[in-house]
């Protein structure tokens, strides 16, 4: 049986929790070796909930454990990228018809918000508070249709885009990127598709170039 705390959590799951923002902070970059003691200073945790913490990272792909050498953060190829980026193009066009299959002016209040927080960010280099909020501008795409499987695997992408990706290779798209998302924002206002297929793809087409031209072409070595 799970610890519970006070809040009714268990303790393997604010673990969980807690090293992924540990991820997002790149406090924990890509290939490094996970440290039990380190953690558990951090966190004010025991080892237990962190070891069931890292066994459900490992399922979802953001570390890997190796025999004999405990976790490490995982460091994607060039060819996990292009799958990355091949399965995203594939989930948003899928929030895209469960979105526009339930649009209604009202509903869209959520994704104009989550438009004009950033439209409204002004950043001279891409940095964690423009991914966050571009993330989360998908993310409201995907909520307007109402499919929690769909929302949740998109926010898993992004965080495991975020530990594989300098976001500062965005940087020269920061501008082409803000007219994307207006114009995806008019196009499913509109109901309108096709359109919004055709900018979700190029949208896409032009995120993978910046970061599979970033991206490691192998894995930390096991020597």
């Amino acid at each position: 049986m799970r610890t519970k705390t006070s809040n009714g959590n268990s303790k393997d799951i604010l673990a969980y929790e807690a090293i992924k923002k540990l991820f997002f902070s790149r406090k924990l970059p890509p290939g490094q070796k996970i440290i039990y003691r380190d953690l558990e200073e951090a966190l004010g945790m025991s080892k237990t909930p962190i070891i069931s913490a890292l066994v459900r990272l490992e399922r979802e792909g953001l570390v890997v454990s190796k025999q004999n050498r405990g976790y490490f953060v995982r460091q994607l190829t060039a060819e996990d990228v292009r799958q990355m980026y091949d399965l995203r193009v594939r989930l948003e066009e899928i929030a895209l018809d469960y979105a526009l299959a339930k649009v209604a002016p009202k509903s869209l209040d959520g994704l104009k918000s989550a438009l004009d927080a950033y439209i409204s960010y002004n950043a001279q280099v891409y940095d964690a508070k423009l991914y966050k909020i571009d993330a989360e501008f998908h993310t409201a795409i995907a909520r307007l249709g109402g499919n929690s499987f769909l929302v949740n695997a998109l926010e898993q992408f992004y965080l495991t885009a975020w530990l594989s990706v300098n976001v500062v290779v965005f940087t020269p798209f920061i501008d082409r990127f803000k007219a994307d998302h207006r114009a995806l924002y008019q196009a499913i206002k509109q109901g309108d598709r096709k359109a919004a297929k055709s900018i979700m793809r190029r949208h896409m087409r032009t995120a993978f170039s910046a970061v599979a031209a970033s991206a490691t072409d192998t894995v930390e070595d096991d020597d």
